[in-house]
């Protein structure tokens, strides 16, 4: 039950946080990355971690080549499956940007260095790049 909570409670304070940053025109504190930029990074020897937040069914849609996919609400409880990934940069992204930035939350409290895709997956499809 305290993990349920938990998990709920962290996704209010980053709707709270999310929410208070539009009001000051602050969506995210991460840094972004242009989707060129994530293409080239893509194609090199060690690309990043690339985290899709979205839907299962968004994800299958269509996502970015080497993404995973952890819904923005199980970000907290998978955080396990991240850090096997063994990188401590991640790219994450969503369709328009919202999920993404209260993915975020968990993942810096975990000691993530992160990195929000600019445009996010609308940026991404309107750049012309690779989707699988």
């Amino acid at each position: 039950m305290f993990r349920k909570f938990g998990r709920n409670l962290i996704v209010l304070l980053a709707a709270i946080a999310l929410i208070t940053g539009i009001a000051t025109n602050q969506l995210a504190a991460s840094e972004l990355i242009t989707p060129d930029e994530l293409s080239t990074l893509i194609a090199t020897d060690s690309p990043p971690a690339i985290l899709d937040v979205r839907t299962p069914a968004e994800y299958a849609d269509g996502h970015i080549p080497g993404a995973i996919n952890i819904h923005f609400q199980a970000v907290p409880d998978r955080l396990d499956e991240i850090a096997a990934l063994g990188q401590s940069t991640i790219v994450v992204y969503c369709e328009r940007g919202v999920r993404a930035s209260i993915a975020e939350t968990p993942l810096e409290a975990a000691g993530y260095e992160i990195l929000q895709l600019q445009g996010d997956m609308i940026g991404w499809r309107a750049s012309g790049l690779p989707i699988e």
